[in-house]
C-alpha cells in the first residue's frame, strides 16, 4: 500500500516537472514569435 503511495507521488512530481518545463517553453516561445516573427513591420516603423 505504502509503495503504491510512493508510485503515484513520483508520477506527480514527474508530470508536474513537465508541464512546467511545457508552460516555460510555451511562454518563451510565445514572447519571442511576438517580437521578432509575427510583426517583421516593427522595423519599418521605427524608421517613422
Amino acid at each position: 500500500m505504502a509503495n503504491e503511495n510512493k508510485n503515484n507521488s513520483s508520477l506527480r512530481v514527474y508530470l508536474f516537472v513537465f508541464f512546467s518545463v511545457l508552460l516555460l517553453a510555451l511562454s518563451v516561445w510565445v514572447v519571442w514569435d511576438d517580437e521578432f516573427g509575427l510583426r517583421p513591420w516593427k522595423k519599418y516603423q521605427e524608421e517613422y
